[in-house]
């Protein structure tokens, strides 16, 4: 199960996006692990010592934006109970990883409930995950495709993982 976060329309910046839990690095944060684990813990009360970092991906760019991201994963026991930070957080999605395929994947420039989104994008239950969220589901999805876990996502002309 991979935990999503759908943003507040009240933030300066993504409003109503889907992403993952994490955030930009404070100057106190010594690393991208503690920053994900202070990012999740501030947005979803998760607490830090329950989550087992596994690894990092790969850093990249933000196409619109310019940010770095490292993408963080952890694994967590058991089903944390949540709750979401009211001045970020809208809601909170549990999405099984059988779920995030080829199937549900769709490529750029495609259209939803009148929005044309200018990345490819994951439809799950009617909820767009798409831009860097994207990115990150494709990169895990392909580091576990090498590791034999899962199927690999199709090609992707706009990014392709080291």
């Amino acid at each position: 199960m991979l935990i999503f976060t759908v943003r507040t329309n009240t933030l300066p910046s993504h409003k109503g996006q889907i992403s993952f839990p994490g955030g930009s690095i404070d100057p106190s944060d010594v690393s991208a692990r503690h920053t994900a684990l202070r990012e999740t813990h501030e947005e979803i009360s998760v607490e830090p010592d329950t989550v087992a970092i596994v690894g990092e991906l790969d850093t990249f760019p933000t196409f619109v934006t310019g940010y770095n991201v490292t993408p963080v994963v952890g694994f967590i026991q058991e089903r944390p109970e949540v709750v979401p930070n009211p001045a970020e957080v809208a809601e909170v999605l549990w999405v099984p990883l059988s779920e995030l395929d080829d199937t549900i994947r769709s490529e750029p420039g495609f259209i939803h409930r009148g929005s044309t989104y200018p990345t490819e994008a994951w439809v799950w239950n009617d909820h767009v995950i798409w831009g860097v969220t994207a990115r990150i589901i494709r990169l895990f999805l392909a580091r576990l495709a090498e590791a034999g876990l899962v199927d690999a996502p199709g090609p992707d002309p706009w990014f392709q993982p080291r």
